[in-house]
């Protein structure tokens, strides 16, 4: 199963994504046919090159990124930009797909995410986000 957890709190966001679907075993299909992990993967890849995007802008700051087989995980603190409102939209949009892939494989993908992640305006408490996450 995929487990993915995108939390904010205040400035503070941690993405995450482990494990792997097992959809094409289950299915009896060959190795490297798993359109969920796929689908999965390319949401994950999406996500780390916009942050890597804003890094550029100024507008987030990137922090503990991980990348090996089976993990995906990318802390990040958005900067007090005012005149970029594309964090918010970036994060939204990748829960949404995840969203999606688990409403239609839940036995495959979990997402746990926050109000603010999926579009309350509420960041959150205080607190150690990441910390709360390990």
């Amino acid at each position: 199963m995929i487990q993915v957890k995108m939390c904010r709190r205040n400035r503070d966001m941690v993405f995450s994504v482990i494990g792997h679907a097992g959809y094409s075993q289950a299915e009896g299909l060959p190795a490297g046919c798993d359109i969920v992990c796929a689908a999965a993967s390319i949401l994950a890849d999406t996500f780390l090159e916009r942050m890597y995007e804003l890094r550029e802008k100024g507008s987030v700051a990137v922090a503990d990124v991980k990348r090996e087989d089976g993990c995906v995980r990318m802390c990040v603190r958005e900067e007090p930009r005012p005149e970029v409102t594309e964090f918010a939209g970036t994060v939204r949009t990748v829960a949404a797909g995840y969203a999606l892939l688990a409403d239609r494989y839940p036995q495959y993908v979990r997402l746990e995410a926050d109000g603010w992640v999926l579009g309350a305006t509420d960041p959150g408490g205080g607190g150690d986000l990441l910390q709360s996450l390990v």
